[in-house]
């Protein structure tokens, strides 16, 4: 432990960089404001759950061997990539970069997980997709897996994404289950808490790296799980149109929220100090045959950068409201975060989003399904959502559009369900 930190000591003050006055200033500051870390670092020991210990693991591992293959590093995760046509070429390079990155980590008493390191090979060519890489670490040949995971992302072969997104779809559905225990037709949270639960169990896990997958075909299975979240939250039932889902929940549709975060990250990569920004300028615009391999890259088009992300999603979806012809627009004619009526609690509100889209346990949805024997309201007429509206033996009183104190003392007081 000595030697490492006496290595560290070294690296920190005889490094040519132009950064390190301002690395030894962060430093001095810290140990001069914890004397737990000054009594840590005086002893040759860094502590652990100090806030400057990346910084000091950074500095360790910033000189690594230059290798052939390009190098990726997060934390302590590297990864090497290598293009070409030829796999025993990839094979020949991936290995003797392997053993300089071995020598280098032998030297300055770093460890290399051997039983973690794995090898994939990324293609379009079918008579190979059984193909494993033959990469040698230390004389012995490390594993190759088909469907690697990097940060989180899984890898295809193909790069279509379909294992990221099945695995992922999976997560979301499992999270609604959870949403399903706050809430029925009748009972359980209201919408605020719903919504907020929906944002940050659901959406966040559900949007993870989208910016990446964006374009792959295997989207509509996020969709899928996506729209199961925004019926709990309304109190919907499954027959209930798409369209309409976002705005009963006040929720911006998935696809739509996908292409901000997206607009977000060209946005930050225009600035010269963001680690995109090269990359992004010196790719070359190239129109790929399959949109689902187009890289981020690529997908350059758009509003201009100065537009608000923000901004640009709300017009996109008001625009996309506009554009529909559902009944629903009769209520709500413009959609936002909070739909007239979301103050309401769970059974009025569950009761006044079916009855103003039209789909619910209607008799007539009720037969037609064949859980009804006939379609017949009390007053002789088929029982459709349109026809709740105006029958005089139900008495709906008050204007579904503002949700007024009518409306909602006969939401309150009748024994009338759907």
């Amino acid at each position: 432990m000595k030697q490492i930190h006496m290595a560290l000591s070294r690296k920190i003050f005889h490094s040519k960089s132009v950064h390190m006055n301002n690395v030894c200033q962060l430093l001095t500051g810290a140990i001069s404001q914890d004397k737990r870390n000054a009594k840590f670092v005086a002893n040759c020991y860094i502590y652990i759950n100090c806030y400057i210990t990346p910084v000091l693991f950074n500095i360790y591992t910033h000189d690594l061997p230059k290798t052939t293959s390009k190098k990726y590093a997060y934390a302590d995760d590297i990864a090497l990539l290598h293009t070409h046509k030829n796999v025993s070429e990839v094979e020949k390079t991936l290995t003797q970069d392997l053993h300089h990155l071995a020598k280098y980590f032998t030297q300055w008493r770093l460890r290399m997980n051997v039983t973690k390191t794995v090898c994939s090979l990324f293609h379009l060519k079918n008579r190979l997709a059984n193909y494993e890489l033959q990469v040698q670490l230390n004389g012995s040949r490390i594993g190759a897996v088909k469907t690697p995971k990097y940060l989180g992302v899984s890898l295809d072969r193909s790069l279509t994404y379909g294992p990221h997104l099945k695995a992922t779809a999976a997560k979301v559905s499992a999270r609604n289950s959870l949403l399903r225990r706050l809430a029925g037709s009748r009972w359980g949270a209201d919408f605020a808490v719903l919504r907020t639960s929906a944002l940050a169990l659901c959406h966040s896990c559900a949007e993870y790296c989208s910016p990446v997958w964006l374009q792959s075909a295997h989207c509509k299975r996020i969709d899928v799980e996506l729209n199961d979240t925004m019926r709990l939250i309304s109190g919907c039932i499954r027959a209930t149109p798409t369209d309409i889902l976002p705005v009963l929940s006040g929720i911006q549709p998935p696809d739509i929220r996908r292409q901000k975060q997206t607009m977000r990250l060209h946005q930050r990569s225009a600035n010269e100090q963001h680690l995109l920004h090269r990359k992004m300028a010196d790719t070359t615009l190239r129109q790929r045959r399959l949109k689902s391999r187009n890289p981020l890259t690529n997908r350059r088009h758009g509003p201009p950068p100065e537009t608000d992300a923000d901004d640009w999603a709300t017009e996109m979806w008001k625009q996309r409201w506009t554009a529909t012809s559902h009944s629903l627009k009769k209520f709500i004619t413009e959609p936002t975060p909070s739909p007239p009526g979301s103050d309401l609690p769970r059974r009025e509100w569950v009761l006044l989003n079916r009855l103003r889209s039209g789909y619910g346990r209607f008799a007539a949805f009720m037969h037609k399904i064949g859980l009804a024997d006939s379609d017949i309201c009390t007053c002789g007429h088929p029982q459709t959502g349109a026809h709740v509206l105006e029958c005089d033996d139900i008495g709906v009183q008050g204007d579904m559009m503002t949700v007024d104190r009518e409306l909602r003392h006969w939401l309150n007081r009748t024994d009338f369900s759907v």
